[in-house]
């Protein structure tokens, strides 16, 4: 492979993890080589064999070798081709990540703890009749019990 100045060098610029650098070359072999859209019965990923026999990259197992990129179609469709088991990893939906559970994760830890604060807050505080915590009659700027003025709702 001679790779032109835009593009790169295919083979030297190779990342399974980054679909930028293999998606073009690999969807164009597919092109080439399958009959129809629909139907993967003869297609071949001729740039994925080559690079897989020449060890840039193994089937993935999740350890040593890295699995598709979240998103990338061509390498789960290429590498299925190829023959390898699993290009996702089992259990983690399309579209999850790390960081996605991070979060969630840390979301539930702060209602815990919001929750926890309220109960202890309430503990603390012995519970007062209402009648403590009104206002007394005789505090300074409150009327006298005698001189209450008391509203009634006017109706229209």
């Amino acid at each position: 492979y001679e790779g032109d100045d835009e593009k790169g060098n295919p083979v030297l610029d190779f990342d399974l993890t980054n679909c930028t650098t293999y998606s073009e070359y690999w969807l164009w072999d597919l092109a080439l080589t399958c009959e129809n859209s629909s139907n993967l019965t003869n297609c071949e990923c001729t740039s994925a064999a080559v690079l897989m026999s020449q060890g840039y990259f193994s089937c993935p197992d999740g350890d040593n070798y890295p699995y598709c990129p979240s998103g990338c179609k061509i390498c789960e469709t290429c590498l299925t081709l190829l023959g390898c088991p699993k290009t996702r990893p089992t259990g983690i939906p399309d579209g999850f990540s790390m960081s996605m559970l991070l979060y969630i994760l840390a979301a539930v830890a702060g209602i815990l703890l919001g929750i926890i604060a309220m109960v202890v807050h309430q503990k603390d505080q012995p519970e007062k009749p209402l009648e403590e915590n009104l206002v007394d009659a005789n505090a300074p700027g409150t009327a006298n019990s005698d001189d209450n003025v008391w509203l009634a709702p006017v109706s229209d």
